[in-house]
């Protein structure tokens, strides 16, 4: 039997320094503003670049600081390969990061907002209503 092992697991590198690099990370590319902050069990970092507002919301785990490390690492890396693939134009930045960018006027990301309504039109079969309303 394999033993399924976790990324990053066993990582030494602190929640609060990868934060810290997560910022430092999305400044070097470009970003104009950085946020981050925490309610409970929950993280979010919120960068503004390219003139979109994008977050990224963290679970994290009760009473466990290694597993809070490893996802926080785990955070760093996946910003990380994403800014990496807008740079190598493998992708455009809005690519990359739709799906946690922020709705203007809505406090949801596009993947929130959309996220019921193409799963409903995947469970009816049905298509799904233009977003910007009807077309004429």
């Amino acid at each position: 039997m394999t033993v399924k092992r976790l990324a990053f697991q066993g990582t030494t590198v602190s929640a609060a320094k990868s934060r810290a690099d997560i910022e430092t990370l999305v400044m070097k590319h470009g970003a104009s503003s950085f946020a981050s902050g925490f309610e409970g069990e929950k993280a979010n970092i919120l960068f503004k670049m390219k003139n979109r507002r994008v977050r990224f919301e963290l679970k994290l785990p009760k009473d466990d600081e290694r597993e809070a490390m490893r996802r926080w690492r785990c955070l760093f890396h996946l910003l990380k390969s994403k800014l990496v693939s807008v740079a190598e134009g493998i992708e455009t930045f809005e690519e990359a990061f739709l799906a946690q960018t922020l709705v203007p006027g809505h406090s949801e990301t596009v993947a929130q907002w959309i996220g019921p309504q193409l799963a409903y039109a995947y469970e009816k079969g049905t298509a799904m209503r233009p977003l910007l309303g009807p077309t004429t």
